[in-house]
């Protein structure tokens, strides 16, 4: 049941209703973190409204054993006209309706609170995800090329990395993004190796998205597989940027990364009106190559973010945190 990945479709009446609501809504600057929280909170508002009593329930736990550990919505209000996809990775100023803002972000408030990273676009909040020029190779969302199986900034400790995050589709392509819940790939593997996935021999390096001024940023090391309460976690960088420290460790690591490629995982293409919400600490995603357009916008969530803002010295109204502030 924990396996499932629960897939859903918005009523019309309430898209409709949804969608008239937030296009009287405008989108704040990302300066002021007041001005933020307010959208933020009014964001929530609409999504507790307008999301029927299962689907928000599918959101609140994402995370949680016996629940799926990803879901997809479809028929979420869209706007009827978008400017081109950004070339550079940033909300263009030309966007003049935040109805999909509006969507995701009370999408991650239903789960938690949506926060963001100051080292990772600029700290702006939702994320656009499209590809960049220069970076089409990278391990990261800004590529065209396959995005090996991971989960997101596992580079920091499990206090500071978001619970869950949510990807909206504004422009399709004929990408695939692919999720592969823990418990199936616990299921794939040796018991002894996966004993040794759960000693603390690996390091995981800090994301290509993130800006550290050219320093790589390695955690201590840790295991890649928990058990908690019958529920099995995970977390682990692309393959380059996970590593092992002993000899059993880099076998067992070795094994890992041949039961996930015989896995075929649930694929998803994330088009317009479209959310793949995913627990970011049960399953890794990953993402097919492509050529074309495509624009997705990115919220990572958690139940709090208590222990970011105290940290990093943050208000109440702080959303982008300094991850140099976070590094252990």
């Amino acid at each position: 049941m924990q396996n499932r990945i629960a897939e859903f479709a918005l009523p019309e009446s309430n898209r409709s209703g949804w969608q008239k609501q937030a296009e009287e809504i405008r989108f704040p600057d990302p300066a002021d973190e007041r001005a933020v929280s307010s959208f933020v909170e009014v964001s929530a508002g609409l999504a507790k409204t307008w999301l029927p009593t299962e689907m928000q329930a599918a959101i609140e736990n994402l995370s949680k054993g016996g629940y799926s550990p990803a879901l997809v919505i479809r028929n979420l209000p869209m706007e009827d006209l978008l400017p081109p996809v950004p070339a550079d990775g940033f909300r263009p100023p030309s966007k003049e309706k935040a109805i999909s803002e509006v969507v995701l972000l009370g999408i991650g408030a239903v789960y938690g609170v949506p926060f963001t990273y100051k080292q990772e676009k600029k700290g702006r909040m939702p994320a656009e995800v499209v590809p960049i020029a220069g970076h089409e190779s990278a391990q990261s969302n800004a590529s065209r090329h396959d995005l090996h199986p991971h989960s997101d900034n596992q580079f920091l400790r499990d206090d500071y990395l978001p619970e869950a995050l949510f990807l909206y589709g504004l422009v399709s392509s004929e990408a695939q993004t692919i999720v592969y819940p823990a418990a199936e790939i616990v299921a794939a593997l040796r018991p002894g190796v996966l004993d040794e996935l759960q000693k603390p021999n690996f390091q995981i390096k800090s994301p290509a998205s993130f800006n550290f001024g050219g320093y790589d940023i390695w955690t201590p090391p840790r295991p890649l597989l928990t058990l908690v309460g019958g529920t099995w976690y995970l977390g682990l960088s692309t393959q380059p940027a996970t590593r092992s420290i002993s000899a059993p460790a880099a076998e067992a690591y070795e094994e890992f990364q041949a039961a996930l490629d015989g896995l075929s995982g649930h694929r998803f293409m994330v088009g317009a009106g479209v959310l793949l919400g995913i627990s970011n600490l049960r399953v890794l995603h990953a993402r097919t190559a492509f050529e074309g357009p495509r624009w997705l916008q990115r919220c990572y969530s958690r139940k709090s973010v208590t222990a970011l803002r105290e940290a990093t010295g943050s208000g109440p109204y702080s959303y982008a945190f300094d991850a140099r502030l976070l590094i252990r």
